[in-house]
C-alpha cells in the first residue's frame, strides 16, 4: 500500500502526464509560443504540428492528447485535414474538443454584409419584382 507521500507523487506524476498532452488554440493567439493555456496557438495548423511532434520523437504523453479550442471563430480558409498520423490509440488517442460552456465556430466562409441599394439610377434599371420580398 502507498503511504501518502507516495501517491501524492503518483497523483502529480500523472496530472502532468496528462497535462503535457493539452495543447491549445486561440484566434487571438500566436503560432510561436508553445501551444499552452496561458500562451495558445492561433491555428488548427500550428496545433497539429504540435500534436505530430511527440509521436515522431517516440515520446507520446499517457492518456493522449487533447487540442484546446477556445471560444469564438476558427476561421478557415483552406481544408483542414488529419489523417492517419494525427490519431493515436483507443487508450491514448488524439482529441480536438470545443473549450467546455463555451461557443467554438469553425468557419469555412468569408462573412458578407448586405446593404440596401439605394442608388435611384441602379434601381431604375432593375424589374419592379427584385424589390418584392418573397412569401
Amino acid at each position: 500500500m502507498l503511504d501518502r507521500a507516495r501517491l501524492s507523487i503518483v497523483v502529480f506524476a500523472a496530472w502532468v502526464a496528462s497535462a503535457a498532452g493539452d495543447y491549445f488554440v486561440n484566434p487571438k493567439g500566436s503560432d510561436a509560443p508553445d501551444g499552452s493555456r496561458a500562451t495558445p496557438f492561433a491555428t488548427m495548423e500550428r496545433a497539429r504540428t504540435a500534436v505530430r511532434q511527440p509521436k515522431a520523437d517516440s515520446r507520446w504523453p499517457v492518456g493522449g492528447v487533447t487540442v484546446w479550442l477556445s471560444a469564438g471563430d476558427h476561421v478557415r480558409t483552406n481544408t483542414f485535414e488529419l489523417g492517419a498520423e494525427d490519431s493515436r490509440t483507443e487508450t491514448s488517442p488524439v482529441v480536438w474538443r470545443g473549450a467546455t460552456g463555451q461557443e467554438v465556430r469553425i468557419l469555412g466562409g468569408r462573412p458578407l454584409s448586405f446593404v440596401p441599394l439605394a442608388d435611384p439610377e441602379v434601381l431604375s434599371r432593375l424589374d419592379a419584382s427584385a424589390n418584392e420580398l418573397p412569401l
